[in-house]
């Protein structure tokens, strides 16, 4: 089983003492010390803890805190797990003719077994894949005893494994097929198999246990063991959207109105052909797990953001010359990534120097900065107040109106500017005012000026400029934002204050630090205002007129509008998962940059980041501008993998990169839509090898960009991101230039010929544009690859007398079935069968193409006959089957799908040609990608023949594949 990196993580060691500590308290299980009587007889100090169902778990040993070894990954079911500490009394000696001890399991297995749906008699099983841990589900043939109706979870080990066996006691109905097992799951399914009469026997016997206490393992050596515990909420077995806890939630509560879409092994329980994660609101805040930024939390309440990659930009600290105390360093990022010091700006390349005696106070997103600057006035002479500056690069103007102006240094109460939202959007902010005043004789100046005891919100781009562009605000302003919402401290208190969302004003409660940011996350419908803290402290949601804690979210320091939060821990959180800034900027190097900071993070996502200076607090070796980029189809899987790049196994990402197809050869560019924060008079560069990218400079938040190539042979390249003369350290675009193929396909139309009792046909007929639109839509716009398509038999099926296979033909001459007249097309595996055999004879073939496709008459499924166990039977029933080695594909005629599903199906198939046998959901294939969503997969596997109707993407991985088999083709 596989575990995302940014868990959720608890830690316990032992040396005589223990310690236990969480990021997030109630994702922590319920867990104590006890004294373990272990079945060899010894007695243990123990760690005990109680899983969840639905959680993944990771247990982890080291002897010096640093470097970690993992003992026991475990799928939780509910119970009880025994973690051996130290030995209090030894197991007691044998007996003379006493058996070996026993000797711990190697392996601990989760599964959850039902009485097999009647008339039938069997047991359905399904389990996380122990090579892939993808769900799988499986039949065998022995009964659970009844008392298992009274045991709703069992613990048992036999030989190398440990079975945490979870009951569902409602019948289920057996697969009607699927892939064959891997060995691993082969073998365990065997070992449970053999031992089920024993663990029927122990429950009969009220002897079963849901303590998982295997035999402990031999002593680590050293005199000392830290353990830890990380602890995995976003398992999501069947890729449905929905995590496995929720679902195992909905499978336990019948009562509930959305329980039969709890499975956590199949992604559309209901046959409804929409996943149950599109359906399922497992914390009730109105937004669909799939879409939920955090589904099992409902303060969370927006939904996920799309995946975005970092372009990371370092600053020249040598060229911005600062001395190097925290006062001088880096303030504020603003939407396009432009970051501002206390007198100098880096303007996304350039360096925009506001002179000595001018300090920066706040910037907000647009770029609108607010600084102390000297201003000349006849009547006052050179005088110091609030200035601003609609850009970087604009003039600066004074914040006066006839004889008031915006008194100087008004931030400095409040601390750092760079985290508050001092200055809004929309370019208001609160200050203290100052009056012009006439000194009457002997001064220099007829005029002077003179503070007032008044706070005011000012307003820098009032629509009436003669009027005063400026209304009085509370006593307790610091802060105000766009939405019209101001807060801050009254003088010498600590308590937060907030008017301006509520009637009246709000006292925000009594804490170590002052809430400092207010933030609208999400937007649209699912838009959540939030306050954050600068210091120690959870942010809080307003939720339906009520300020409500987050305590999940305590470490966040600040957040952006899509949801991306930034933590004191050098992480950086995105849809309830955490990573270090190298995870999202593929390219930059981990040794050096997981150790950034973040100063802050802009609402585009734009994140200030910084590498500490060894041995001078305060100080920093380096700082960088992270600028996020998206890349979409323009329409839905043409050519875009922004998938692979959220694969949980690091091995499987592609390097973390969002991936481009590039046609070469000729072939029309490939539209794309790049989302890049910008700003005006900047532009973001691309260039990659010999890639053509049209255009290949960025201005707008939102560009279409078209992307093809010359090359003459596919390639992986690196798009290089710059600003002018600066290059991003990260490259988080790449780019597989493709050239163009044409592909011949033969495609038969058989009619199933029973002589006197007449014929059947196929329910449909397909021409050759028919299905060369389909396949051209999909494969030309995601790999270059065009076809060429030939019919036969479209308006008169042929005729062939095909079903007629029997046990014989599948070395079983005693098993009753298959038969012939069955309706079954019967296949033997990855071997071409009797039937199939005879449809080629009879038919013929065309050795001309690439790839020969029949659709059979008569044929209401592909049965796919195994020996196992030493009985015949159907390892599955399909509506289409591939032979890769004799590049054929045989789809069933009479099977009830509609034109579009058999075209959907045909393409499937040429996509098991191409690439070999397996399918992402069950762990196979060149792209399993597990963890990411696969029912929009093109090449997602659906064996009960229902199922989300856009299974048209193909990955990086799988345009890999299906390139070197074209290549492979002399293509």
């Amino acid at each position: 089983m596989n575990f995302h990196a940014g868990g959720i993580a608890a830690s316990m060691g032992f040396m005589g003492m223990a310690f236990l500590s969480a990021q997030s308290g109630d994702l922590l299980p319920p867990r104590w010390f006890e004294q373990v009587a272990a079945t060899d007889g010894s007695v243990q100090k123990s760690w005990v803890f109680q899983s969840a169902p639905g959680v993944g778990y990771r247990i982890e040993s080291s002897q010096d805190l640093l470097h970690w070894e993992t003992l026991e990954e475990i799928y939780g079911l509910g119970h009880q797990q025994v973690v051996p500490l130290v030995e209090i009394a030894p197991a007691p000696p044998p007996e003379p003719g006493d058996p070996p001890p026993e000797q711990a399991p190697t392996r601990h297995v989760s599964l959850m077994i039902a009485p097999e749906a009647p008339p039938a008699t069997g047991t359905v099983v399904s389990w996380p894949s122990l090579a892939s841990g993808a769900p799988m589900t499986a039949r065998i043939p022995q009964a659970l005893h009844p008392d298992w109706s009274s045991m709703p979870l069992f613990a048992d080990h036999d030989g190398d494994y440990f079975f945490l066996i979870f009951h569902l006691p409602s019948p289920q109905e057996a697969p009607a097929g699927g892939a064959p097992l891997a060995p691993e799951d082969e073998a365990m399914i065997e070992a449970f198999q053999d031992h089920l009469p024993e663990m029927n026997d122990a429950v009969a016997n009220s002897v079963a246990t849901a303590r998982a206490a295997p035999p402990p393992p031999p002593p680590s050596p050293g005199g000392r063991k830290f353990l830890r515990l990380v602890a995995d909420w976003n398992l999501d077995s069947d890729a449905d959207g929905s995590p496995d806890w929720a679902e195992f939630t909905l499978l336990l509560d019948p009562a509930h109105p959305q329980h039969l879409l709890g499975s956590p092994f199949v992604g559309d329980a209901d046959g409804d052909g929409v996943a149950d994660g599109e359906q399922l609101d497992s914390d009730n805040d109105s937004i669909p797990d799939a879409e939920d930024a955090a589904p099992r939390n409902p303060l969370i309440r927006w939904r996920k953001s799309p995946l975005s990659v970092y372009a990371v930009f370092e600053l020249p600290l040598g060229d911005l010359q600062l001395p190097w105390v925290p006062d001088e360093g880096p303030v504020k990022i603003d939407h396009a990534g432009r970051v501002m010091f206390r007198t100098k700006v880096w303007d996304r390349g350039d360096i925009i120097d506001f002179g000595g005696d001018t300090r920066l106070l706040a910037m907000n997103d647009r770029g609108m900065i607010v600084g102390d600057a000297w201003f000349e006035d006849a009547d006052t002479g050179i005088t110091p107040h609030l200035g601003w500056w609609a850009t970087p690069r604009a003039t600066v103007q004074e914040l006066k109106h006839g004889d008031t102006a915006a008194k100087g240094t008004f931030v400095l109460k409040s601390g750092s500017a760079g985290f508050g939202s001092a200055l809004s959007e929309d370019g208001k902010i609160i200050v203290r005012t100052q009056k012009k005043i006439e000194t009457g004789e002997g001064h220099a100046y007829p005029y002077l000026w003179v503070d007032e005891d008044k706070t005011v919100i000012w307003d820098l781009e009032p629509e009436n400029p003669s009027a005063p562009p400026f209304v009085p605000a509370p006593d307790f302003g610091i802060y105000i934002h766009d939405s019209g919402a101001i807060w801050g401290n009254r003088l010498f208190e600590i308590e937060t204050y907030l008017t301006g969302l509520g009637t009246g004003s709000e006292h925000l409660g009594d804490l170590e630090a002052a809430y400092k940011k207010l933030v609208g996350v999400g937007g649209g419908d699912s838009e959540t205002t939030l306050v954050l803290t600068a210091g120690p402290g959870p942010p809080r949601a307003r939720i339906s007129g009520q300020w409500e804690t987050i305590s999940e979210l305590e470490d966040i320091r600040d957040i952006s509008s899509d949801g991306t939060g930034i933590e004191d821990s050098h992480l950086i959180w995105r849809n309830r998962l955490v990573h270090y800034l190298p995870e999202l900027a593929p390219g930059l190097d981990p040794g050096e940059w997981n150790a950034a900071s973040f100063l802050d993070i802009a609402g585009s996502g734009a994140l200030l980041a910084a590498l500490p200076s060894p041995g001078s607090p305060g100080e920093f070796s380096k700082v960088a501008s992270a600028i996020p980029i998206r890349v979409d189809d323009d329409v839905f899987a043409t050519g875009v993998d922004d998938v692979s790049a959220t694969a949980r196994p690091e091995e499987q990402r592609q390097g973390g990169r969002i991936w481009i197809m590039a046609p070469a050869g000729g072939s029309p560019p490939n539209a794309s839509v790049v989302h890049v924060p910008t700003a005006p008079g900047t532009s973001l560069s691309l260039e990659v090898g010999n890639a053509g990218i049209q255009p290949d400079s960025l201005s707008e938040d939102e560009t279409e960009v078209n992307w093809s190539s010359d090359a003459t042979a596919s390639s992986d390249q690196r798009v290089e991101i710059s600003f002018g003369d600066t290059d991003s350290l990260s490259t988080p675009i790449g780019v597989k230039a493709i050239k163009r193929r044409t592909v011949k396909l033969h495609f038969w139309h058989i009619a199933q010929n029973h002589g006197l009792e007449g014929r059947v046909n196929p329910e449909h007929t397909f021409t050759p544009t028919e299905i060369g639109e389909y396949l051209d839509d999909l494969y030309g716009k995601q790999v270059n690859a065009f076809w060429d398509v030939n019919v036969s038999g479209a308006t008169q099926p042929i005729p062939v007398n095909w079903d007629v296979a029997t046990g014989a033909d599948f070395q079983q001459p005693d098993a009753p079935k298959p038969a012939p007249g069955n309706g079954s097309l019967d296949s033997n595996g990855r071997d071409i069968g009797t039937e199939q055999n005879k449809i080629l004879t009879s038919a013929g073939t065309d050795a001309d193409v690439d790839i020969n496709a029949y659709l059979v008459g008569g044929a209401d499924e592909i049965a796919d006959w195994q020996v196992r166990n030493g009985t015949l039977g159907a390892g599955g029933s399909y509506r289409g089957f591939a032979h890769p080695d004799s590049r054929t594909i045989w789809l069933s005629g009479n099977m009830g799908l509609s034109k579009r599903e058999l075209l959907n199906t045909l393409a499937h198939e040429i996509g098991h040609v191409m690439m070999g046998g397996g399918h992402p959901n069950q762990g196979g294939g060149p792209a399993p990608l597990a963890g990411t969503r696969y029912s929009d997969r093109l090449m997602f596997s659906d064996p009960f023949h229902r199922g989300p109707a856009r299974r048209r993407l193909l990955v990086k991985g799988e345009w890999d594949a299906i390139d070197a088999w074209l290549v492979g083709r002399g293509k």
